[in-house]
C-alpha cells in the first residue's frame, strides 16, 4: 500500500488527492512555523539583567594595571558591569569603575566613576550575541560586542589597546534574579 493510499483512508470520507496534498502541505507548514523541525528561529524575547561576576577568571572587584606606551601606568579597578537586553532588541550598559593615573594602587578616597552606552543588539538561536553600540556622544562609532549566551551565563571576550599595547579580557556576566 502506498502513502497516498495509507493517508486517503486514514482521513474520514473521500477526498481528491489534491485535498489531501494541500492537508499536508498545510500541516507541514504549521508544524514548521512552530520551529519544530531545524529552522533558524529566533530565540524567546528577553528582558535580563546580567552582572559581571568574573573578569580574566578573577572576581570583582577586578583591579588591573595596564601599562601605555608614553610609560604611564594606569590602575584601574571593575566594581561593577552590567548588561540590560530588553525585549525591543535594544541593550543598556552600565560600568562603575574608579581609576588611576601614574599609581601602582587606587587611593581610597579615589571617586567611583561610571560609565554607559546604549545600543542594539542580536540573539541567535545558537546563543551567539552581539551587542551594536550606539554611537559616542561625539559621534565617534565603537566596534561591536561579539559574545556567547549559556543558559544564565553570557562570555565576552574584548581586546583593549592603548598604544601599541594590546590587553585581552574575559568578561564572565551572570543572570541577575534579584532585578527580574
Amino acid at each position: 500500500m502506498t502513502l497516498r493510499n495509507r493517508i486517503h483512508d486514514a482521513l474520514p470520507g473521500r477526498y481528491s488527492w489534491h485535498t489531501l496534498l494541500w492537508v499536508i502541505f498545510a500541516a507541514g507548514s504549521v508544524f514548521v512555523a512552530s520551529g519544530a523541525v531545524g529552522v533558524a528561529t529566533s530565540p524567546p524575547a528577553l528582558d535580563r539583567v546580567y552582572t559581571v561576576h568574573r573578569v580574566n577568571g578573577s572576581t570583582v572587584p577586578y583591579v588591573t594595571r595596564l601599562a601605555a606606551t608614553n610609560g604611564s601606568l594606569h590602575t584601574v579597578e571593575l566594581d561593577a558591569l552590567s548588561l540590560r537586553l530588553k525585549r525591543n532588541g535594544r541593550f543598556d550598559v552600565l560600568v562603575r569603575y574608579r581609576h588611576a593615573a601614574w599609581e601602582r594602587a587606587i587611593a581610597p578616597s579615589a571617586p567611583v566613576l561610571d560609565a554607559d552606552f546604549h545600543g542594539s543588539y542580536v540573539l541567535t538561536a545558537s546563543g551567539a550575541l552581539t551587542l551594536y553600540p550606539d554611537p559616542g556622544r561625539r559621534g565617534t562609532r565603537r566596534a561591536a560586542w561579539n559574545g556567547r549566551v549559556f543558559g544564565d551565563r553570557v562570555l565576552f571576550r574584548r581586546t583593549i589597546a592603548m598604544g601599541t599595547q594590546s590587553y585581552g579580557f574575559q568578561f564572565e556576566l551572570q543572570y541577575d534574579r534579584s532585578i527580574y
